[in-house]
């Protein structure tokens, strides 16, 4: 095929998407604007620093922040963007460390999937950033 879906990845305890993972969304938003009918499961994860239950609000609030930002950037619909989340059971590489690259969200095509809702095991806060504020000109791919 002719396109990919990167992978994106977040700053220690953070939810807000990194100046340098733009360009990567704005791949997601150019694929999906390609393939009308395409769905994508939007997956957040953290590395084991934290507590299960804060790490799985993390990673949840890594997915939402990036959908929230290709259908607000991008003006992909919101039903073709599934949410989903691991927190910190399903690392990308193996390790008992802070790891940056299992501080992540995954793009992968939906294969009838649906949102898998906010956490509730207690946490009420996870991680820092509100999104992002970003409006940086959306044709040059940030």
């Amino acid at each position: 095929t002719d396109w990919f879906l990167p992978i994106i990845n977040f700053d220690l305890d953070k939810y807000n998407i990194r100046g340098s993972e733009y360009g990567k969304l704005h791949q997601v938003a150019s694929v999906m604007k390609k393939h009308p009918t395409l769905r994508v499961l939007v997956s957040g994860h953290t590395d084991l620093t934290a507590g299960d239950c804060y790490n799985q609000l993390l990673s949840f609030n890594r997915a939402e922040t990036s959908i929230n930002y290709l259908v607000n950037k991008y003006g992909i619909s919101r039903d073709r963007l599934v949410l989903n989340w691991g927190g910190e059971t399903t690392p990308l590489v193996d390790t008992s460390k802070v790891s940056f690259w299992n501080r992540r969200v995954e793009f992968t095509i939906a294969e009838g999937e649906s949102d898998k809702g906010r956490p509730d095991c207690g946490a009420t806060r996870a991680g820092s950033g509100s999104g992002s504020s970003y409006s940086g000109n959306k044709e040059a791919g940030y």
